[in-house]
């Protein structure tokens, strides 16, 4: 069996470690080797900054949470550079991870990711919609 390879932006990580829900769901997931979480170094660099700047998390806090993600995911280097959303630099991170990564979907609450709505036949929604993926809830 395949698993589902799903690319989180660094807004749905920020969700799961504050408030849970569906984006720690999908991560519960990941850690029972039910789906394939997929990042890379330059994701989880922003998502230190974020922590840290935003969310006033200290450098242990925020590397405990990352070490955790490192865990779980897939952790990759992309090789190319992609321009598809030209507001936010960002962004197109998140996709070049995706497509280096192999991904089947990229979960973002980013409205600019979510305007596109996929790229190269890579789904981008929101973690409510992971909902019709069936993974919104795990088999206890």
């Amino acid at each position: 069996m395949t698993l589902l390879r799903i690319v989180f932006d660094t807004n749905v990580y920020i969700s799961a470690a504050l408030f849970g829900r569906r984006a720690e769901t999908v991560m519960e997931l990941a850690s029972a080797g039910q789906i394939q979480l997929v990042t890379s170094e330059i994701i989880l660099a922003e998502l230190e900054r974020k922590l840290r700047e935003k969310m006033g998390w200290s450098a242990s806090q925020t590397q405990l949470f990352t070490g955790t993600i490192r865990d779980l995911a897939e952790v990759i280097e992309p090789e190319i550079t992609l321009d598809v959303v030209p507001d936010d630099e960002d962004d197109n991170r998140i996709v070049e991870c995706a497509v280096a990564g192999e991904a089947n979907l990229i979960v973002t609450f980013d409205k600019d990711l979510l305007r596109l709505k996929s790229y190269e036949m890579i789904g981008i929604i929101t973690p409510r919609q992971l909902t019709f993926y069936g993974l919104d809830k795990t088999d206890k």
